[in-house]
């Protein structure tokens, strides 16, 4: 038990934290933006705290739904995959460019030591809208799967 909670405090001291932002969802697979959470903090409501893996998970949800270069604080900040799916017509190297964009997107997380595995669920040629998985390894030590979700011109 004690070395779980170790575990779990030096997980949270390499990956992070960061106030916790749930997606605001209007329908299934919906994410339109997110917002802050309040918790009851015993005098009153306070901002939620989200810790190591969980933080580690939010943020590259956050990253993977912000366009490359449309923050302005950091321009090298976000995926890239929307480029590929307006500029590339032939649909394999489409998918290719976008599996690129994801893992160039991990590999700038200074919290991801390797990227072990990108894969895309469906088939190349048809699938007009595919799932996005990737496995990394993180300073932690720990592997940790990261599901995208639907990428595409259907997504």
């Amino acid at each position: 038990m004690e070395r779980q909670h170790e575990q779990q405090r030096t997980e949270a001291r390499l990956l992070g934290w960061t106030l916790a932002a749930p997606a605001l969802a209007v329908g299934p697979g919906a994410d339109i933006g997110r917002d802050l959470a309040l918790t009851d903090g015993g005098a009153g409501l306070d901002l939620a705290v989200v810790n190591g893996t969980d933080a580690f998970l939010q943020d590259l949800s956050i990253a993977f739904t912000t366009g490359r270069g449309t923050d302005v604080l950091n321009v090298a900040f976000g995926f890239d995959g929307l480029t590929a799916i307006a500029e590339e017509h032939d649909r394999i190297l489409q998918w290719e460019r976008i599996r690129i964009a994801t893992i160039q997107l991990l590999r700038n997380d200074p919290r991801v030591t390797e990227v072990l595995e990108v894969e895309l669920d469906g088939d190349s040629v048809v699938a007009r809208a595919r799932t996005v998985r990737a496995t990394v390894k993180t300073i932690a030590g720990t592997t940790v799967e990261v599901t995208i979700g639907k990428v595409g011109i259907d997504a």
